[in-house]
């Protein structure tokens, strides 16, 4: 396990755009969970969230943060697109 660990670590140094991959691949899983409304997904995790989701409802919270994450998804994948 380390072995691979340390081999996943070298490919990243030599490679860093593929960060942009990984990122992008994380934040369009959690943009999917908030368009399906999965819990673990739309949960707000602190006060500031919690603050936001009072004021705009559950519904359209989880739409507004499933979009920015797609935004963000959409970027990384452009950043390695141009990297």
């Amino acid at each position: 396990m380390e072995k691979l660990l340390s081999q996943a670590k070298e490919f990243m140094e030599l490679n860093p755009e593929y960060g942009y991959i990984l990122a992008g691949i994380v934040l369009l899983i959690v943009s999917i969970g908030n368009f399906l409304n999965w819990n673990w997904a739309t949960s707000p995790a602190d006060y500031k969230q919690r603050y936001w989701s009072s004021i705009l409802g559950h519904d359209a919270f989880r739409r507004v943060m499933g979009l920015l994450f797609l935004i963000g998804s959409i970027a990384c994948f452009t950043a390695f697109y141009l990297s």
